[in-house]
């Protein structure tokens, strides 16, 4: 709540987003326990800001959805980001496995 209180700051002063603000704050949500509105808040960086988010940002999304076992969701994301033209580090498929093994998928997670 602090953090967005700070970003609705930043942008009074006619400041814009950039890369740092957003994995601030999506962050923010992601140490809150907010894992849920932390991946509404990704998703409406892209569609809102029309921000392309950075492997930082996926990371932290991605981990939202191994802590949600939200694994389908983790999926999309990684293929995203790869389409994208965001390379996906080791983090990114390790935390998608793990995804996968919290929601006992583990015939996806060796696809993966």
């Amino acid at each position: 709540r602090e953090a967005f209180k700070v970003y609705k700051c930043i942008r009074s002063l006619g400041h814009e987003a950039d890369s740092y603000t957003w994995n601030a704050l999506l962050g923010a949500f992601y140490r809150a326990n907010q894992y849920a509105n932390a991946l509404q808040f990704f998703d409406s960086i892209r569609k809102d800001f029309s921000f392309e988010p950075n492997i930082h940002l996926y990371n932290t999304a991605l981990t939202c959805c191994q802590r949600l076992a939200f694994w389908d969701k983790a999926l999309q994301l990684l293929w995203k980001m790869e389409s994208s033209g965001v390379p996906a580090s080791a983090a990114s498929y390790n935390i998608v496995i793990s995804a996968c093994e919290v929601a006992r998928k583990p015939k996806i997670a060796l696809q993966v």
